[in-house]
C-alpha cells in the first residue's frame, strides 16, 4: 500500500506540472442520469483530478482503491475533489453503481454519454 501511495503521490506531483487551465468539451452523465460538460468540473474552485477507470481495468481499480485510503484528507487539506469517469461501453456500465456501493468509492463518479 505504501509503494503504491508514494507511485500515486509523485504521478500526482508529476502531473501538476502539466495541468491545463481549462478542460476540453465533453458531454458524461453522472449516475442520476444527469448530462453536464467536463469543462465544468474546473469550476468548482477545487483542485480537481479526473480519473479514468473502467470495471474491467484491474490497474485503474487498485488506484481508485488506493486513494480512497487518503481521499477524506486530502478533500480537508488541500480543497480537492476526484472524479471518477468510466469509460465502460453499455455491455459495463450497468456494472458500475453495484462496484461503486461495493468498493465504498466516494469520488463524483460519471460515466461517457
Amino acid at each position: 500500500m505504501k509503494k503504491t501511495f508514494l507511485m500515486l503521490a509523485t504521478c500526482l506531483v508529476a502531473a501538476s506540472g502539466f495541468a491545463q487551465k481549462s478542460l476540453p468539451s465533453a458531454n458524461v452523465k453522472t449516475l442520476q442520469g444527469q448530462t453536464i460538460n467536463v469543462q465544468e468540473l474546473g469550476k468548482t474552485g477545487k483542485i480537481t483530478v479526473i480519473s479514468f477507470w473502467a470495471t474491467w481495468c484491474s490497474p485503474c481499480k487498485k488506484e481508485l482503491d488506493a486513494i480512497k485510503d487518503y481521499y477524506p484528507d486530502w478533500q480537508e487539506k488541500y480543497n480537492m475533489e476526484l472524479v471518477a469517469i468510466s469509460v465502460d461501453d453499455a455491455r459495463t456500465a450497468a456494472k458500475i453503481p453495484a462496484m461503486i456501493e461495493e468498493k465504498g468509492w466516494e469520488y463524483k463518479a460519471k460515466g461517457k454519454k
